[in-house]
C-alpha cells in the first residue's frame, strides 16, 4: 500500500494494519517484511537518536515491500 492509497483507504473508513518500528536500525528485516499483510509502519524519530540516511533507508525498504511508510518526527522544543 502506497501513502496515497492508505489515507484514501482511511478516509473511506476502511481498516489499516501497522507497526511501529522503534528499534530496527537496519534495513535487514526487507525479507521478513516482503509478503506481509501489513499496510504501514511508522518510524519513530521522536524516541530515538535516528539520522536522515537510516529513515531514507528504512522508507525505502518499506516501499520495496509494499508497506507505506510513516515517520514520527520529534516536536521542537520551544
Amino acid at each position: 500500500m502506497d501513502g496515497k492509497t492508505l489515507k484514501q483507504t482511511l478516509t473511506d473508513g476502511g481498516r489499516v494494519y501497522g507497526c511501529m518500528l522503534s528499534a530496527m536500525a537496519s534495513s535487514r528485516f526487507a525479507g521478513a517484511l516482503k509478503g506481509s499483510t501489513l499496510d504501514y509502519a511508522i518510524i519513530d524519530t521522536e524516541h530515538g537518536s535516528r539520522d536522515r540516511t537510516e529513515v531514507q533507508q528504512l522508507c525505502t525498504m518499506l516501499k520495496q515491500s509494499k508497506i507505506a511508510p510513516v515517520v514520527r518526527v520529534p516536536v521542537p522544543k520551544a
